[in-house]
């Protein structure tokens, strides 16, 4: 597994993240401070400030794949 850190260089609303539909998205502000976006192949955790973990992934393209597809919709 592989495990990568990025920024969004933006703040981020955890609520209207956790309103979409087409993810599978684990959202409990009052346990941990981050959101979980469960990909297929890889999980992301968002958190306000706009940082992002991605764990779980088997590559590198994955990974690259799951980042423009936050950059695209967040």
């Amino acid at each position: 597994n592989i495990i990568a850190t990025t920024d969004l260089y933006k703040k981020i609303s955890l609520h209207k993240i956790s309103q979409m539909r087409n993810v599978n998205i684990l959202y409990n502000s009052e346990r941990f401070p981050g959101l979980f976006l469960k990909f297929g192949e890889g999980t992301t955790i968002l958190y306000h400030s706009g940082k992002v973990v991605i764990v779980g992934c088997k590559t590198v393209k994955r990974i690259k794949k799951i980042k423009e597809w936050l950059t695209a919709n967040i």
